[in-house]
């Protein structure tokens, strides 16, 4: 599945996301001390459905920092394995060069292994960031605009896949030499082929969670600024109700401007 550059612009909901939860746990506090006073008739503004979309926000971004955690991981590991690819591919051709092979042959060779001495372009790649302190939960430290991260995703993606055919086209065609047999375990086709496989199953687990935390990042932008249910829609509704029970100028309502919910 590929990721689509199509969303919402994101670039600072990252710190925006935790300066606003931030002042709704304020303001809850500031609720809770009106007591039975504070009844609104939308049940989406009562106390408890205030405190349910709080804790919701919250648990977005530990999900959102274990996806970024699990992200870095693959994506070392991902990385690493595509580095063998050129240890690999070099002890190959050595290992070819040694059996006398055709002209022919060794042409076929050259062609394919010319892709991997090819300049390639270092892709940037989504990286984890430590989280930062909040008075509502720990977040996300700002980092690059959502649009940016998804086209550099795909960019390594597209990067790994390509490499990895290469690889794996290289493997097919020495399995076809019977005079290709070496001695070292991990250079047999046999290796050579688990070794393809491992290269693709961690390719997708990197793009999984890539898929996973740009998800997270959207449903994290929904809930923030969803005009029907998100967090800056909600909260005003609270303040417009504390200013309507208990009137304009009064100390209650003077108070509800220390508490600002941006979309």
């Amino acid at each position: 599945m590929k990721i689509n550059n199509n969303s919402i612009g994101m670039k600072k909901t990252k710190s925006s996301h935790l300066m606003q939860m931030a002042t709704a746990a304020g303001l809850i506090t500031m609720l809770e001390s009106f007591g039975s006073s504070f009844n609104p008739s939308n049940a989406n503004i009562s106390l408890q459905a205030l405190k349910d979309n709080l804790a919701l926000n919250q648990q977005l971004v530990l999900d959102i920092n274990d996806a970024k955690t699990k992200l870095a991981t693959h994506q070392l590991s991902k990385n690493e394995m595509l580095l063998g690819i050129n240890t690999r591919v070099r002890q190959m051709l050595f290992i070819l060069g040694s059996l006398g092979l055709n002209p022919a042959t060794l042409d076929r060779v050259r062609v394919i292994s010319k892709n991997f001495s090819q300049r390639t372009v270092k892709v940037k790649e989504p990286a984890s960031a430590d989280p930062i302190k909040s008075n509502a939960n720990p977040g996300e430290q700002p980092t690059e605009s959502s649009s940016q991260l998804i086209k550099s995703s795909n960019s390594a993606y597209k990067f790994a896949e390509r490499k990895i055919n290469w690889f794996k086209e290289l493997v097919s065609f020495i399995s076809s030499l019977p005079s290709y047999a070496p001695n070292e375990p991990t250079l047999t086709v046999t290796a050579l082929n688990a070794y393809v496989l491992e290269l693709e199953q961690e390719l997708e687990a990197w793009n999984k969670e890539s898929q996973n935390l740009h998800l997270l990042r959207l449903k994290r932008e929904q809930q923030l600024k969803s005009e029907t249910d998100g967090m800056v829609t909600l909260f005003r509704q609270a303040k417009s109700y504390v200013k309507g029970i208990y009137g304009p100028g009064s100390l209650q309502s003077n108070e509800m401007i220390k508490f600002s919910f941006k979309r």
